[in-house]
């Protein structure tokens, strides 16, 4: 592990985060209450917006976060909700950023946002795939990126496709998370190969949004658009946690 970084779990009904930084003293779980609180009161008042597998337009007066989470799912066709995780990590990566941080990670159940002035690497988990734990993303240092995962096998988010895992990478972390959702629904096909193909035709139409992607369905891989280099890792490797290079 990096020098001078802290580990950390939140813990918040359904935001299950994952934390790294540089910030011994941060208050994140204060920050992440408190943009909790702005979403349930507006699902409160609003329940076609945690109900909708269709975008929806927000109020003019929604916070923030609502407005942004309806924007990913216009972009991508998809609910809002599919963008809820990623949003929440995005924001609490620039909270953290705000507050003068480097590197900083934001692992919210799989949907990552991070800052970092250090390589490291992000292992892939691809379910019952042979390729499950054996792959990772090499980031370099000087990003702030977001990179979003859906599936069809692991989890219990619905999906109306078949993928093992679509991993979308992006400048916006709320972006990757609600294409994610919608590329991996459109991993369909009579045959794997068929099914990784159609999606990656249909991930083309939205590549103004995304920077690349991995698409795994059992032993076959598609790749789109600019990724980071992928290494192999080893079975020692923890996919809750990242490896930091010296």
């Amino acid at each position: 592990m990096k020098s001078n970084t802290f580990n950390s779990k939140i813990d918040i009904e359904e935001t299950k985060i994952n934390l790294i930084t540089d910030l011994s003293q941060n208050n994140l779980t204060d920050y992440i209450l408190y943009v909790r609180y702005d979403i349930k009161n507006y699902m409160k008042y609003h329940p076609i917006f945690s109900g909708s597998f269709d975008p929806i337009n927000p109020d003019d007066d929604a916070p923030e976060i609502i407005k942004k989470m309806c924007d990913a799912g216009q972009i991508a066709g998809v609910g809002p909700t599919a963008a809820l995780a990623g949003t929440i990590a995005e924001f609490s990566r620039d909270y953290l950023i705000n507050c003068g941080s480097k590197y900083s990670i934001v692992d919210n159940g799989g949907d990552i946002s991070f800052v970092n002035d250090k390589d490291f690497i992000c292992g892939i988990y691809a379910g019952k795939s042979s390729f499950s734990g054996k792959l990772g993303f090499k980031f370099k240092s000087g990003n702030k990126l977001g990179i979003c995962s859906s599936s069809a096998t692991v989890g219990f988010s619905t999906s109306f496709g078949k993928a093992d895992v679509v991993s979308i990478i992006s400048k916006n972390t709320a972006y990757a998370d609600s294409l994610a959702t919608s590329i991996c629904n459109h991993v369909k096909g009579k045959t794997d190969e068929d099914a990784v193909n159609n999606a990656l035709d249909f991930a083309e139409d939205f590549r103004d949004y995304f920077n690349g992607g991995i698409i795994i369905l059992n032993d076959y891989i598609g790749m789109i658009g600019d990724l980071p280099a992928i290494v192999g890792i080893n079975s020692s490797f923890d996919l809750e946690n990242f490896e930091e290079i010296d």
